[in-house]
């Protein structure tokens, strides 16, 4: 009930930060997790989720927190379908909100623009509710679980289509076609950078480990060395002294050698 309850999109902002919360406190446990999604590590996505993962959302809050946001998401998940299934939920959706408003205008109510089907022009209403609206809950669902990147995939590229709807049937002056590109080239770019983090973590996550083993035989090493030293010191000197005196003193078989080169 209560995740039903959360579908009210009084509680979207909520949900939203709720994800993102979640996704600070556990970033080294989520870029894992996304490495097993983007470079195949554990030669398959189907160790994923890891461990440390699976145990986080555990958790009872975690548990309900992602639950209610799941919940949410898929009752406005129409951006993130294919294109020809997108465009015919929001124009359903989008006829329900001119119902509306047909019928507080009959009853001389003011109209809010949203539901003026005179006022709306529907591309441009679904590029500003994908990018304010679906596009943060969609990247902060991502950030958690890895495997829905098809969902932010398919939510970008139905960006760029409706944005080819509205130059088609408003014809926008130049500068504001340039303006919706710069929208859309963020959020493109804040779907890259996610990504890219990964492969930052992933870089920096192997490099310390590389530090670590390096301090590590280091250390081993030093101690090893230390040890004998102490231990058996005039061992050590008689051992060094030997090794000098071998390589200056040759070899009965070496002095057989030269002799025998000189008489040739």
């Amino acid at each position: 009930v209560e995740a039903i309850l959360h579908t009210d999109n009084v509680h979207h902002v909520g949900l939203v930060k709720a994800l993102q919360m979640f996704g600070e406190m556990n970033s080294e446990i989520l870029d894992h997790a996304r490495q097993l999604t983007e470079f195949g590590e554990d030669d398959s996505t189907s160790a994923w989720p890891p461990r440390e993962l699976a145990e986080a959302l555990q958790e009872p809050e975690a548990r309900q927190m992602l639950r209610n946001a799941a919940f949410h998401l898929s009752d406005i998940s129409n951006p993130v379908k294919p294109f020809e299934i997108c465009q015919q939920w929001a124009y359903c959706v989008l006829e329900e909100f001119f119902t509306q408003g047909d019928k507080m205008e009959a009853l001389g109510l003011p109209v809010p623009a949203l539901l003026d089907r005179e006022r709306t022009i529907k591309p441009f209403s679904q590029i500003s509710f994908i990018e304010f609206f679906v596009a943060p809950c969609v990247f902060s669902m991502v950030r958690v679980l890895a495997p829905l990147r098809s969902l932010q995939d398919e939510m970008i590229t139905n960006l760029g289509r409706w944005a080819d709807e509205w130059q088609a049937e408003v014809q926008p002056p130049e500068e504001e076609v340039l303006n919706v590109a710069n929208r859309l080239r963020r959020l493109e770019e804040r779907a890259v950078t996610g990504r890219q983090k990964s492969v930052d973590t992933q870089a920096a996550r192997r490099l310390r480990q590389s530090r670590q083993v390096s301090q590590m035989l280091s250390a081993r090493l030093g101690s090893f060395i230390s040890g004998r030293q102490s231990e058996h010191p005039v061992q050590l000197a008689n051992d060094k002294s030997s090794s000098a005196s071998s390589s200056m003193v040759p070899s009965r078989e070496s002095s057989v050698r030269l002799a025998g080169g000189r008489s040739s």
